[in-house]
């Protein structure tokens, strides 16, 4: 993605931020003076959106509703940290993202209150964040992002921490289930995965169905956790 789509990009999100109260709720870093008492949700989009922009529409799983996606989370009470990625993005992305996260935990945000969604390739990248931040309570929901490349799996596995909720649909012609990197994360006490019957494939996560967002939604919000 070029560099002057995303500053239309972050224009249009500035636009937008003074039209709802959910929008307004959607920021592209975390303020310079985080609240300790909100939740914070970081949402780490799929590669389309790099290529296409945040308007992406794929031919076979239609349009990514981006926006819709964050204003979603937003409207369940959760500050959104979304920023549309470069073509290409890598290693520096997840660091800078963890930097994120840790600038939160330093400024007195609980661990549980802090939740890092990746769907697809961000899903991986979150898995990245995890080997980075290294907090057990910090939570994870990784949309349709695993892999079971045997060697990624051995180096990724032991380093994760935090919490973490795999979902994908059975359908989903990726196979990216997260059991092999679970088994091999002993390390890791807290970790689900559930596959869901739509037969919407990949596409499940192009949209934010309530099937999967409220899962994420309660996987976010812990019982033992700050309501």
């Amino acid at each position: 993605m070029s560099r002057a789509l995303v500053v239309a990009w972050a224009l249009a999100m500035a636009l937008g931020a003074a039209a709802t109260p959910a929008t307004s709720r959607i920021v592209e870093r975390v303020p310079d003076s985080p609240d300790p008492a909100a939740r914070y949700l970081f949402y780490l989009h799929g590669r389309i959106i790099e290529v296409q922009g945040p308007q992406a529409v794929s031919p076979e799983f239609g349009r990514y509703e981006y926006q819709q996606i964050l204003e979603t989370f937003a409207d369940r009470g959760f500050v959104v940290v979304a920023e549309v990625r470069e073509d290409g993005a890598g290693q520096e992305f997840v660091v800078a993202t963890a930097r994120q996260v840790r600038r939160l935990l330093d400024a007195g945000v609980p661990a549980r209150n802090i939740t890092v969604v990746g769907f697809s390739k961000g899903g991986d990248m979150a898995l990245g964040v995890a080997a980075v931040v290294a907090s057990e309570q910090v939570g994870y929901a990784i949309l349709a992002g695993c892999g079971s490349d045997p060697g990624r799996v051995a180096r990724l596995g032991p380093r994760i921490q935090g919490r973490f909720l795999s979902l994908l649909d059975r359908s989903d012609r990726f196979s990216p289930s997260c059991a092999p990197l679970f088994a091999a994360a002993e390390q890791v006490r807290e970790k689900d995965q559930h596959a869901f019957e739509t037969g919407l494939d990949h596409g499940l996560f192009y949209e934010p169905r309530p099937e999967w967002v409220d899962r994420v939604v309660d996987w976010a919000r812990p019982a033992t956790g700050v309501d």
